[in-house]
């Protein structure tokens, strides 16, 4: 935990001192506590813990047969203050699950698209539907064509319909979604691990089906776009890599055209990926993601912007 200027309050470790591991997803609970999700190489584990870091619980989640098997990628509070989380079996399909406020594990659920009944999937973020506490889960599944994949789940997690998006030629990966107006959903594509896909925001209706495509390219290099969050009643916020190097802002007015795109040159590796992106009061900027050198351990950074884009990490 740390105070507005980055200085440090508390660290806790997550991993013992003979286990390997990557974060993937942080998020804040109601309860004012918070849940990690991370993997092992060869499980997923949802750790939560209270406002001061202290564990209350953990729960491991792996699928027979394969090693290593389970990654999880996403996870969401539902109205119940229980959780809904997904994740990709290595070389099979998507894994989703319910746990109740205190971890309990509620249900398990396995899907495969019927297009890729054998092939790899993949799974980028998930959303709770305040209608009805149905979830989107939003990904890729490696059909002939690559395609971007939206899966919509009901509370029991029974699957209530599957959509897939193609982009001729390239890979399409669906890596961030989030409430947009109207009812209607925006998903981000732009982070296929090590390959090059499309940038594009993708707005959807509750059914799946695309209602408008806005596709971003910085005037010289390349954009990874990876992380995507509302500012609350003004527009959206992206955060990217730029040229597989520089980690990069862009925030957006309501329409989806860019008010300003920043990239920090100041931060310089061989890889520098924001993993999650929040908004914080004064619509400020803060990501989180790891800081890769050649030869040396991969480490935790924070980058924080203001609303103009002015950072500090």
């Amino acid at each position: 935990k740390t105070k507005r200027d980055g200085s440090i309050i508390w660290a806790k470790r997550l991993l013992g001192p003979t286990m390997t591991g990557y974060y993937f997803k942080l998020l804040a609970t109601r309860d004012s506590g918070f849940i990690v999700l991370y993997n092992t190489f060869s499980q997923g584990i949802v750790a939560k813990f209270n406002g001061t870091g202290t564990p209350e619980w953990e729960r491991q989640f792996n699928y027979p047969g394969f090693n290593p098997n389970l990654e999880l990628n996403a996870i969401r509070q539902n109205e119940s203050d229980g959780y809904y989380l997904a994740g990709h079996v290595r070389g099979g399909g998507i894994f989703t699950a319910a746990l109740n406020a205190s971890g309990t594990v509620l249900w398990t659920k396995y899907y495969r698209h019927k297009n890729a009944p054998n092939m790899e999937h993949w799974v980028g973020d998930l959303i709770v539907l305040p209608e009805d506490q149905s979830f989107i889960v939003v990904g890729n599944a490696d059909t002939p064509h690559s395609d971007a994949l939206l899966i919509r789940f009901s509370p029991p997690g029974d699957l209530l319909w599957a959509k897939t998006v193609q982009a001729p030629n390239t890979l399409y990966f669906l890596n961030a979604v989030q409430p947009a107006p109207d009812g209607k959903l925006l998903a981000l594509t732009g982070d296929f691990p090590f390959q090059a896909s499309r940038n594009d925001l993708i707005l959807f209706d509750r059914n799946g089906q695309v209602s408008g495509i806005t596709r971003y390219a910085p005037e010289n290099g390349y954009w990874r776009l990876q992380a995507l969050a509302t500012v609350p009643g003004d527009g959206y916020a992206l955060g990217a890599t730029y040229n597989n190097m520089l980690p990069a802002f862009l925030r957006l007015n309501s329409d989806g055209t860019v008010r300003w795109a920043n990239v920090y040159t100041s931060f310089t590796s061989i890889k520098k990926a924001l993993t999650d992106l929040s908004v914080t009061g004064g619509s400020n900027l803060l990501a989180v993601g790891d800081h890769f050198q050649v030869g040396q351990k991969t480490d935790l950074r924070f980058l924080k912007a203001d609303s103009r884009g002015t950072a500090g990490a």
